[in-house]
């Protein structure tokens, strides 16, 4: 009897290359797919389910009912992912991108496009010649010692230019001097610190560009390696980790008059202003970003913009930028999490990302 093949080793190896820079887990994934016959396997049962959920097992036994709902056809998803994991990346991505224009598929399928597509962009980026990578932070006020003490260490990575941190009130006559009344507006309408941290950074990088860094996140080994090949107009971090694989803002990086910041910074002001949406995520933080990304990566003149970009996983952010750390104020309300969840509106809970 010929032996089951191993397709969770084929998950595993299929989602560290994914989410992965590094050629060795290429050539594994390589060699399982060819030890495993899975070319002649329903791959999209081994395959689409763990570009879904880190828990692909969940999916294997309703996998034509997911695809359906998807709006993808299983057998072109099939052939483009098999194109791509077994080095044709150019015809997978052709072949998902045309399955993509051909319906209507969900966010998590346009959202993985995205990532496949921008990821390589980044890694044909050569690396600047000099350090180009200004950091900026925000805290609105006495930022507790766990977290001054890595903002600290953040202002000595060797490979930036320069580095500035801005408090409430710094932020906010930033804001005046160089966007006006209605911006202002919206930052002192913004209950949470949470909130006006997010409008702030987007106003910034739309008018400076650099890199933001929210001020949970600590450094790792590769950090100023990582720093320092900083070389592009935009760099999303893209949840692959998550069901939804949307976007986050805990780290962002751009150039100056980027369109997607001029277009977010004005998304934000209305959600605030007009909408009057609490919950920071949806109103200026990942949820919000997510959904414009999403409706213009539908869009052919969006799309242009956002595949032009270049995007890293969470989850190699964590390893090869910063990762996140237990700061003490995420137990009190000045995580606007608990904010939220205890106070309403809690409009003297100060953090500052």
């Amino acid at each position: 009897m010929q032996p089951k093949p191993d397709t969770g080793r084929f998950r595993r190896a299929l989602w560290r290359h994914l989410v992965s820079a590094d050629d060795a887990q290429l050539a594994t994934l390589l060699g399982v797919w060819r030890e495993v016959g899975l070319p002649a396997l329903p791959a999209f049962y081994e395959v689409i389910s763990m570009l879904l959920v880190r828990d692909g097992d969940r999916w294997l036994d309703r996998g034509e009912e997911v695809i359906r709902q998807l709006g993808l056809d299983l057998d072109e998803v099939d052939g483009a992912l098999h194109r791509y994991v077994t080095g044709d990346t150019a015809g997978g991505l052709a072949a998902l991108r045309a399955c993509r224009e051909r319906r209507n598929p969900g966010r998590k399928v346009v959202f993985w496009h995205m990532f496949l597509e921008t990821r390589e962009n980044r890694l044909r980026q050569p690396a600047p010649p000099a350090p180009e990578v200004d950091l900026f932070q925000y805290w609105d006020r006495d930022p507790p010692p766990d977290v001054a003490a890595e903002m600290e260490k953040w202002s000595r990575v060797p490979t930036l230019r320069s580095y500035r941190r801005f408090d409430e009130a710094e932020a906010r006559q930033y804001l005046a001097d160089r966007h006006g009344a209605e911006l202002v507006r919206a930052y002192d309408a913004a209950w949470h610190a949470a909130m006006k941290s997010d409008l702030f950074r987007i106003a910034y990088l739309l008018d400076h560009g650099g890199l933001y860094m929210d001020c949970d996140m600590r450094q790792v080994e590769r950090t100023a390696e990582f720093v320092a090949a900083m070389n592009t107009p935009l760099q999303l971090t893209v949840q692959t980790h998550r069901p939804t694989c949307g976007v986050t803002n805990c780290v962002m990086h751009a150039r100056p008059n980027h369109p997607l910041m001029a277009r977010f910074l004005e998304r934000c002001v209305r959600n605030i202003l007009d909408e009057n949406l609490r919950n920071p995520l949806q109103a200026t933080g990942p949820a919000a970003l997510s959904a414009m990304i999403d409706q213009m990566l539908r869009d052919r003149d969006g799309a242009a913009v956002l595949l032009r970009s270049t995007s890293v996983s969470l989850t190699e952010l964590h390893r090869r930028l910063a990762t996140n750390f237990g700061a003490s104020y995420k137990k009190t309300s000045k995580s606007w999490q608990r904010a939220l969840g205890t106070s309403g509106r809690a409009g003297d809970a100060g953090r500052g990302a």
